[in-house]
């Protein structure tokens, strides 16, 4: 699964690139795509996609409503969140994680962070499509470490970024600037 604007800066070329090779070795893989087309790479993707017969195997869900995203969370078995562009903190890594499911994000900006550096999710190098070839690879192979990184996410997620956590701390620091 992949959530997020379709452009070249959230590193959806190299994710295509990425299931095209992936695709054609496992007949299993599937990829869902969220959110808004922009730009060219939407039809540099799809041509791409078409060229190589994968097409029937992306799915392009465009836009959709914050209370439809549990439900395609719900049903992938991998996120992945490859940004080329610096973000200091990705929602939609933070979903992934509290959805359970194990990411793969770039990494950059805020992300390695937001990934626990790597203890709740696995990061990759922005932009190279081997190493997140190799990344979801591993994966596809080893299920039961995808359960624990899954494990792992949701628990990181509740112990840092919960309302029982947060909630307080933001309480915290309002209280301390009406001093």
């Amino acid at each position: 699964l992949h959530v997020g604007r379709f452009e070249r800066g959230k590193g959806i070329e190299t994710l295509i690139e990425t299931f095209i090779q992936l695709a054609k070795k496992y007949s299993d893989l599937f990829l869902t795509c969220v959110g808004n087309p922009r730009g060219p790479s939407l039809e540099k993707c799809k041509n791409k996609l078409l060229k190589e017969g994968l097409n029937e195997r992306v799915v392009f869900t465009g836009f959709i409503t914050y209370n439809e995203l549990p439900l395609h969370y719900s049903q992938c078995d991998l996120v992945v969140v490859p940004s080329e562009i610096y973000e200091s903190f990705s929602y939609t890594v933070a979903q992934g994680l509290a959805c359970g499911k194990p990411v793969i994000a770039s990494n950059i900006g805020g992300i390695p962070e937001t990934v626990n550096y790597g203890k709740a999710g696995i990061l990759f190098d922005p932009g190279n499509i081997e190493d997140l070839t190799e990344k979801i690879e591993y994966l596809y192979h080893n299920i039961h470490k995808r359960k624990n990184i899954a494990r792992k996410a949701r628990e990181h997620v509740v112990e840092n970024y919960s309302i029982e956590v947060l909630g307080p701390r933001y309480q915290s620091f309002y209280q301390s600037l009406i001093r």
